[in-house]
């Protein structure tokens, strides 16, 4: 499989001195990222994902790269939609959560997690991982569906 950055480029049919044009971003370097001789920064990321209007590079870079991304991030892999389809997941989600509102009071109002309660704490904690997910998705949906004018008005 080709590096992220190199498959995007590829498939937006650019030249690695129309990324370097479009991003000043030097070519020899962008050539380093996608031979992966070196790892790009956090701003290479930003840089090609505004390049490329694919701010789903940033979610790559933090979940399977960065250090801190790969510890904290969610675990979920973004599933790409529709709009509608994404907002539905997100209110499914939320719907379970609500049916499982009384189990989260229950499991948390001592302060403690039970082995019995464990379960329980789980499958909230897997529903809350899709939520995040599913929302992680949606704003970048937002970010590359929408006139940046638009979106910070």
């Amino acid at each position: 499989m080709d590096n992220i950055y190199k498959e995007k480029r590829k498939e937006l049919k650019l030249s690695r001195a129309d990324v370097s044009e479009a991003s000043f971003m030097a070519e020899k370097r962008i050539e380093r990222i996608e031979n992966e001789e070196i790892r790009p920064n956090p701003e290479d990321v930003i840089t090609l994902a505004n390049t490329y209007n694919d701010y789903s590079l940033c979610h790559q870079y933090c979940s399977k790269e960065c250090p801190i991304g790969t510890q904290f991030s969610t675990k979920e892999e973004l599933e790409e939609g529709t709009l509608a389809e994404i907002s539905m997941r997100i209110l499914a989600n939320l719907n379970s959560i609500n049916q499982q509102r009384n189990k989260i009071i229950d499991t948390t109002a001592d302060g403690q997690i039970t082995q019995d309660e464990y379960s329980d704490f789980k499958a909230i904690y897997d529903n809350l991982e899709k939520i995040e997910g599913n929302i992680k998705t949606l704003k970048i949906w937002l970010r590359e569906n929408m006139d940046e004018v638009e979106f910070l008005e």
